[in-house]
Parts: C-alpha cells; sequence; structure tokens
C-alpha cells in the first residue's frame, strides 16, 4: 500500500511538472504571438486611423484635404482602392464645395458680390479701420431712370444693362480688398478700404465715366448714366458703420437732386 502511495504520488507530480511546463510554453507562445501580431495590428488598423482623422477634419470643414498615399503603400490592393476613391470624393466635395459658396456670396444676375457678403466685408473693414485709424470709403451707384428703361425696352434689355454697368464698375476696381455688390434693384455699392475721400471721388467719376461710354441706349436718343454717392470715415469706438451708409445714400440722393448722371459727397 506505502509504496503505491509514493508511486502515486510521484506520478501526479510528474503530471503537476508537465502541466506547469505546458502553461509556461503556452504564455511564451501566446506572448510571442502577440509581439509579432502588432505590427500586422498597426498596418491593418493605421489605414482607417488615418481614414477617421480625415473625417473629423472634414467635419470641422476643411474640405481640400487628401489622404497621403505614402500612408498606404503596404496596404493591401483592396484597401488602397478605397483610398484612391476616398480622395475622388473629397475632390469632388471641394468643388461641390466651393460651387455653392459661390452660388451663395454672389449675385445671380449681374455676377458680383450680393448683399450679404458686402455686409459682412463692410463689418470686416470697419473694424480694421478702427483698430488701424485708416479710412473707409463707400460708393452708392444707382442706375439713372432705370425704371423708364425696362418699361420701354422690358426687363431681358433691363437684366442685361444690369450687367453691363455690374461688370464695368467692377473691371474698374483692382485691389483685392476692395469690393462691390448690388445693394438692392438698380442699386450697387464699392467699399474701399484705406482709401481717402478724394481717391474714393476720382474711382467713382471713373465709374460713371466708363458707365456712359457703354452707349446704352435709352430713351429720345439718350444713353443709360448712372448717379453717384461718396462718403468717407476714419470709424472709432463711438461709430457705427450705417452712418458710412447714410451718408453714401444721401450723396446719392443729392447728385440725383441735381440733375443725375454725376458724382457728389454729403460734405
Amino acid at each position: 500500500f506505502l509504496i503505491n502511495e509514493i508511486n502515486k504520488k510521484e506520478v501526479l507530480q510528474s503530471h503537476y511538472q508537465m502541466l506547469g511546463l505546458t502553461m509556461v510554453i503556452t504564455l511564451i507562445v501566446i506572448m510571442i504571438g502577440w509581439i509579432l501580431m502588432i505590427p500586422v495590428i498597426r498596418h491593418l488598423v493605421q489605414p482607417f486611423h488615418h481614414l477617421v482623422t480625415a473625417i473629423n477634419k472634414i467635419k470641422a470643414g476643411n474640405y481640400r484635404m487628401q489622404l497621403n498615399r505614402g500612408f498606404f503603400k503596404g496596404s493591401s490592393v483592396e484597401i488602397r482602392q478605397f483610398m484612391h476613391l476616398f480622395n475622388e470624393m473629397l475632390s469632388t466635395i471641394h468643388k461641390n464645395h466651393q460651387t455653392l459658396q459661390k452660388l451663395s456670396n454672389t449675385d445671380e444676375l449681374t455676377g458680383v458680390a450680393n448683399r450679404r457678403v458686402f455686409e459682412d466685408h463692410l463689418d470686416r473693414e470697419w473694424h480694421h479701420g478702427r483698430r488701424e485709424k485708416q479710412p473707409l470709403s463707400l460708393i452708392f451707384m444707382d442706375i439713372d431712370y432705370f425704371k423708364e428703361f425696362n418699361d420701354m425696352f422690358g426687363h431681358q434689355a433691363g437684366d442685361e444693362c444690369l450687367r453691363k454697368v455690374a461688370q464695368t464698375a467692377k473691371n474698374t476696381i483692382n485691389r483685392p480688398r476692395d469690393l462691390i455688390a448690388r445693394y438692392g434693384g438698380e442699386e450697387f455699392v464699392i467699399a474701399l478700404p484705406e482709401t481717402e475721400l478724394k481717391d474714393a471721388v476720382r474711382l467713382a467719376e471713373k465709374v460713371r465715366r466708363q458707365v456712359e461710354q457703354l452707349q446704352i441706349p435709352h430713351s429720345e436718343g439718350e444713353h443709360v448714366t448712372v448717379s453717384i454717392g461718396v462718403a468717407s470715415v476714419v470709424p472709432t469706438k463711438t461709430m457705427d458703420k450705417e452712418l458710412l451708409i447714410e451718408s453714401a445714400d444721401k450723396a446719392l440722393y443729392k447728385a440725383k437732386a441735381l440733375g443725375r448722371n454725376r458724382v457728389m459727397t454729403n460734405q
């Protein structure tokens, strides 16, 4: 009986030793497997990490970005194809975004900026002028007797007249921060940052002459002309930008009251 017990203990001890050795070997194999799998996991996960980063940038409004192809050189053919299609999709989104942005910023009929863009632009330049103590000038321009022109020649001719006048004025300004916009109806406005009154008047007179030189027929041998009002201020903290708009508008009505086809200031 004693011999049997001794043999049983030896067998069990040998069994436990074998079991322990097996577990150690198994753990070593698992660790080695994980170590070997890390590059593989990284290789598989990294493309999707870049994809998530790209999507977050798109959500933030960055439509110009493209996935760097260098990140996916070692990836599978399917992943590379997916990334290529994703970049093509980004290019399409960017083009469509530019188109929509242009449409939302442009007066559909004349091709110049719309009133909303003008108001945003004027607000920025007003704050810039106040900060830098620089003058900001404004030109208000109205096509003379435009209602009569429409009644005589029709709305299609009226639309063409608006387009020609707008483009003529647009071609007259050339500084990046100058802006012409359709303010409403046959009325246009030109914002001239860092421009003194005399220089704004000179530019307004140039616009007036060039519109007159278009020789767009009006009634009884007359041609289309414009009346223009000009105002200029150096913005201050106690001043509101509406003051500049009102001043240019009053100058415009003064030009109309004095016979039209002229440039006037409110001074």
